[in-house]
């Protein structure tokens, strides 16, 4: 029995009928050919999630009917993504991956190096495309809790709680191996995880970091790219601490 997730960006109330807009009763019906017997699961984005009955008229039109509805408790590790802006394509993958991976927050970063520069670029498509990304990539992954994406900002606009941890991933003869991290953090909630863009963070950003408690972490003796440092860090967070 397959077992499918729909978003819905209203309240879910236990039997009260929900109409499913137009492309993702398509999604249902004609991609993945929902059967009688498969299981579909409404989720919010924000914890509340129920298994459903379908109601269809043949057509287009397809109803979904919550049965018990079910808060999930937030998960107790929160991590949020400060990442250097790339390209288009690998930053489409890299929200699709970190939101698999739990991330909790994504700050797209305006670094000097990396795709945009300095500019504040502001587009409602390319956010508006952002999101669609990550709700696809909760539905795969069965993931109830929709990231938090951000516009993108410069590093010093970024909120930081306190108390948190904060991680930067880097290249320098002061990294940490991960292990001595972990050993010296052994319970965390809110972790701050900073990778930065191709060309990586300049002096003026590295300083901001080290004035706001990054710790410098070494992924290894190879060069990575930026997206698969994400997922690299956001994995092992997950290990360590999810």
């Amino acid at each position: 029995m397959a077992h499918f997730s729909v978003h819905v960006p209203g309240e879910i109330l236990e039997g009260e009928s929900l109409l499913l807009d137009s492309a993702t009763a398509h999604h249902l019906l004609h991609v993945l050919r929902v059967g009688a017997g498969d299981r579909i699961t409404l989720f919010d984005g924000k914890g509340l999630r129920a298994d459903c009955a379908l109601r269809t008229d043949g057509g287009r039109r397809v109803e979904a009917i919550p049965g018990p509805v079910e808060r999930v408790p937030p998960p107790q590790l929160r991590p949020r993504l400060l990442q250097g802006l790339a390209k288009a394509a690998a930053m489409d993958d890299l929200l699709r991956r970190a939101t698999e991976l739990g991330v909790w927050e994504i700050y797209p970063l305006l670094c000097r190096c990396g795709d945009g520069g300095l500019r504040a670029l502001k587009s409602s498509s390319r956010e508006t495309r952002w999101r669609t990304i990550a709700i696809s990539a909760c539905r795969q992954s069965h993931n109830p809790f929709l990231p938090t994406i951000h516009s993108p900002m410069r590093p010093e606009e970024v909120p930081l709680l306190v108390p948190s941890l904060r991680i930067v991933a880097s290249l320098g003869p002061d990294a940490r191996p991960w292990r001595e991290i972990v050993g010296n953090f052994p319970k965390i909630r809110d972790v701050y995880l900073a990778v930065g863009p191709e060309g990586d963070f300049s002096a003026e950003e590295l300083q901001w970091l080290r004035r706001n408690d990054f710790l410098p972490l070494s992924l290894g003796p190879r060069t990575l790219t930026a997206e698969m440092a994400a997922w690299a860090l956001l994995s092992a967070a997950q290990l360590a601490w999810g």
